[in-house]
């Protein structure tokens, strides 16, 4: 396990909690979370910090099959469908809105943490573990964004602002860092541009 992080198994109270938020999901995906390659993404254990109702439950799978599998009996079982393309699909069940994703560029949980651009987006359950940044619990309580990297900085700054008004708040360096990685990224496509141009 990379030093960044932290793995343990779900204590008493976290199991209850956890049990409680896959008991409203459909068992297409119950039946499946214990699997390593199924996992609950971090939204869910930021409004357990914050106090907040858990309205959407993010699944994310990184096996094709599974995630065929489990689409097609989202379809056969008729949930109401909200938005459905390639690789993912919105769906509500139990009054909760549930996002299944399909993520094909690894199977890799630390790669997943890696790419996720603030420290409190650094967690997932896994199986019947929870895997987090080190400081995840730490920033998310005080409401610290530390910014690591991101792969789509423009996102990153437009989910900056949202957790802006939730009262989170960032150190300019991360903040100037985000701006040098747009600025960057912007600078990469008007370089491809031109050569595609020649």
């Amino acid at each position: 396990m990379h030093n960044k992080y932290l793995i343990y198994e779900l204590d008493t109270s976290g199991f209850i909690y956890f049990n409680e938020i896959k008991n409203k999901l459909p068992k297409c995906i119950i039946n499946n979370l214990n699997n390593k390659s199924c996992f609950i993404w971090w939204w869910v254990i930021r409004n357990y910090f914050e106090n907040e109702k858990n309205r959407d439950i993010d699944i994310f799978c990184t096996d094709k099959i599974m995630f065929l599998i489990i689409l097609e009996e989202i379809k056969i079982n008729t949930f109401n469908i909200l938005l459905e393309k390639e690789n993912f699909i919105k769906f509500t069940y139990n009054n909760k809105e549930v996002d299944l994703s399909f993520i094909e560029w690894t199977n890799n949980v630390i790669d997943l943490l890696e790419n996720s651009d603030f420290t409190i987006s650094k967690w997932i359950l896994y199986k019947n573990s929870i895997i987090h940044y080190k400081s995840f619990i730490n920033d998310i309580i005080n409401k610290k964004l530390i910014y690591t990297w991101s792969s789509n900085p423009w996102w990153s700054y437009i989910r900056l602002e949202k957790f802006q008004k939730k009262w989170f708040t960032i150190n300019d360096n991360d903040y100037q860092e985000i701006i040098r990685d747009i600025w960057k990224k912007q600078k990469m496509k008007l370089s491809l541009r031109k050569l595609n141009q020649k």
